[in-house]
């Protein structure tokens, strides 16, 4: 959509208009995965990965208030290019961040969270490197179907592991 709007010459309006509902499906999909690592995190006492969520969270609404700065007029300036070298890295920041935070759940839930904190870590780390950052983009997709599975089937296991201080302690 962005391209047509670029080669019709669309004000800057339209362009926003555009924008703003691109943004509400991002924060639609994006919260409800931050609430499920909320919820997981809090169970297990894992603090880093609650304070990832916040950076991550964070994250979103830079890159949220950055998708309606950026002109594209059909010539990307360099100060459009920098923003988005900018937000390519913090994105993997955060990946990375969250990663490391999944990854301590492996004591409590096993090869699954190992698995899905090693991913999220290698794909923030292709980020932040800016070298491989096509291939972060790229696996974003299958991630978000990864992190899916993985805290489908942690809810559905935690039902088993939930204690009377309301703190689930391990589910291997």
């Amino acid at each position: 959509m962005e391209v047509y709007f670029t080669t019709h010459k669309v004000s800057g309006f339209w362009l926003l208009v555009f924008r703003i509902p691109y943004v509400i499906l991002f924060f639609l999909f994006v919260i409800p995965f931050l609430k499920g690592y909320k919820i997981i995190a809090q169970k297990f006492n894992n603090t880093l990965l609650i304070n990832a969520i916040y950076i991550y969270f964070g994250i979103a609404i830079l890159i949220s208030f950055a998708t309606f700065f950026m002109k594209s007029n059909g010539f990307i300036g360099a100060l459009e290019i920098a923003i988005g070298v900018f937000l390519m890295m913090i994105f993997g920041v955060g990946e990375l961040i969250m990663g490391l935070g999944i990854l301590r759940l492996k004591e409590n839930l096993g090869s699954f969270a190992q698995v899905t904190g090693v991913v999220k870590i290698v794909n923030g780390i292709m980020a932040i490197t800016l070298i491989l950052w096509f291939v972060a983009l790229f696996l974003i997709i299958p991630i978000l179907i990864l992190e899916t599975f993985f805290l489908n089937d942690t809810f559905k296991t935690f039902k088993d592991s939930i204690t009377r201080d309301d703190k689930a302690h391990s589910l291997k």
